[in-house]
């Protein structure tokens, strides 16, 4: 039994934190607000991280604004989804 148990703890251990970014995802929401701008919502899973959350954010501002954009304002949040926080990430862009 205690080897089993100490086979299991080594299989845990040899897995890092990046091979858990092979599960998070993300949705990414935009919705306009009039004068040129743009209220950005993006939501991650409980495997997302804030680098994983801002690679979303900048990849769906540079389809909103392919010409360049000016972050207004940006926070991070959380979310409650079926009992788990997961991370969010809220911005305000406009046109540069």
């Amino acid at each position: 039994m205690k080897f089993i148990l100490a086979l299991l703890t080594l299989a845990l251990c040899a897995c890092n934190s990046t091979e858990f970014s092979n599960f998070a995802r993300t949705e990414v929401e935009s919705y306009p607000m009039g004068n040129g701008k743009h209220n950005v919502y993006v939501r991650g899973n409980i495997f997302a991280d804030s680098k994983i959350l801002k690679d979303a954010f900048y990849k769906k501002a540079n389809e909103l604004y392919p010409e360049g954009f000016v972050v207004e304002s940006i926070e991070n949040k959380t979310t409650k989804h079926g009992g788990d926080t997961n991370p969010a990430l809220e911005a305000v862009i406009k046109k540069e």
